[in-house]
């Protein structure tokens, strides 16, 4: 998968960089499967709206041992992070 080829491990810090275009903006962040991830960051949720996080132009998430295998497990196909948007332009994706 992906992110294995680009070193991702679990440990890392993984930024959604965003520029929002509305009042009310959401991200909704996905393994490779559509599937729904648990984000301490934000209650245990995959959704980062201005409801759910301070965050304003950047989303920082720990990759914890349990997203790091959601991520990266491939059934066929997936192994990646998936990202949709309302009211917001997703920037970059990085990983520290």
């Amino acid at each position: 998968g992906a992110l294995l080829e680009m070193g991702v491990k679990a440990g890392d810090l993984m930024r959604i960089y965003f520029t929002p275009y509305a009042d009310w903006w959401q991200i909704q962040i996905f393994d490779g499967h559509w599937g729904g991830l648990s984000i301490a960051e934000i209650g245990g949720g995959q959704l980062v709206n201005p409801e759910t996080s301070t965050a304003t132009s950047c989303f920082e998430f720990v990759m914890t041992d349990a997203i790091f295998a959601q991520l990266t497990g491939i059934q066929g196909w997936g192994g990646t992070i998936l990202c949709q948007g309302e009211g917001v332009i997703i920037t970059r994706i990085a990983t520290f």
